[in-house]
């Protein structure tokens, strides 16, 4: 029964240890927004306005990861319509809260920050019947100042 135990317990650590080594080595993520989807100590806050959209996790020690998706000109790009079936197939690429909810902010945080790593943003308030809209988002990369 012991032994039962030990294994299950390390495998589920090395799962999330894979999760976490695959968001780093990948160069595309996407992450899946959907504000009716919370915990009690992480929020999710989308914020509009006519020049941009930003998504915030917000994390409970009041420490946030921010994305933008520009809305003007000549800064915005097209988004790009799909089918759902793409959420099945690139299923270990999206981040979902329950990921985020895992791992402390400065875990993610390093892993998710890349040069030339591209973001995209799958709001499910923007899903229509079969087709799900691609948002090219900016991560706003806030290091942390220590005093």
């Amino acid at each position: 029964m012991r032994c039962i135990l030990l294994f299950i317990l390390i495998s589920s650590c090395n799962l999330f240890a894979q999760d976490l080594e695959f968001i780093k080595s990948t160069d595309t993520i996407y992450l899946y927004f959907d504000k009716l989807e919370k915990y009690d100590d992480l929020h999710l806050i989308k914020k509009q306005n006519e020049f941009i959209e930003n998504y915030t996790y917000q994390f409970p020690d009041a420490k946030a990861l921010y994305f933008e998706v520009s809305l003007q000109k000549p800064y915005n790009s097209k988004p790009i319509t799909i089918s759902k079936d793409f959420m099945d197939k690139n299923r270990n690429k999206i981040i979902t809260i329950d990921i985020l909810h895992k791992y402390n902010f400065v875990e993610i945080q390093s892993a998710l920050y890349k040069p030339k790593r591209i973001f995209y943003i799958i709001d499910k308030s923007d899903f229509k019947r079969k087709k799900i809209i691609l948002k090219k988002a900016n991560y706003i990369f806030l290091p942390q100042i220590i005093i």
